[in-house]
């Protein structure tokens, strides 16, 4: 939020509520500490993603439905409902203390943008073959060294990386979500 007011110092940006019941503990004031927010251009992904042998099913599930998406570059033209379907199928560890990556937010959100863009595109980046071992903080994110220009600012993008089982568990395909360039932040309260 910061950082939007002061790329937009003019106040020229849009705040967009996406869910949730508020909760003030006054009238006039209400805890930061219950609401989330998703900014323009920035990425969530799972704190850590389920990586036991429970998950193979999903595994395999990913790997049938992906064989067609090859590794970046280059990036796939895929629509918001594609992009909601995989995030859906992560698991999470239930040791997480995963906040963002809320999958009732994050498709409500998702569905907000789409219907204000007026179409259905997003973006799909894949990787294999990763080493990503423990635990990510939901807004530090799995891509690196420059991936994040793998795909155009311009619709919500989905990083899909296939992190290989290693001494963090088995294998694991861990999303990273980032939203489109733009003038908004979109708040909804977290549901404890």
């Amino acid at each position: 939020m910061r950082d939007l007011l002061k790329q937009f110092p003019d106040g020229c940006f849009e705040g967009l509520y996406i869910s949730g019941a508020w909760s003030a503990t006054r009238g006039n004031v209400l805890d930061p500490n219950t609401i989330g927010f998703y900014a323009a251009g920035k990425s969530y992904n799972p704190e850590a993603p389920l990586r036991t042998a429970a998950i193979k099913k999903l595994i395999a599930w990913f790997d049938n439905e992906l064989p067609g998406i090859k590794d970046a570059p280059p990036h796939q033209t895929v629509t918001v409902d594609r992009v909601i379907e995989f995030m859906e199928k992560v698991e999470l560890d239930p040791n997480s203390t995963a906040q963002f990556w809320d999958m009732d937010a994050m498709k409500t959100a998702l569905g907000v943008l789409k219907k204000k863009a007026k179409n259905d595109k997003a973006y799909l980046v894949a990787k294999r073959g990763r080493d990503l071992v423990g635990t990510r903080g939901e807004r530090k994110g799995i891509i690196s060294g420059g991936e994040e220009a793998l795909a155009p600012t311009d619709a919500p993008t989905l990083f899909l990386y296939r992190q290989n089982a290693n001494s963090g568990g088995e294998a694991v395909w861990w999303p990273q979500l980032r939203f489109p360039d733009g003038n908004f932040v979109l708040a909804f309260s977290f549901d404890w």
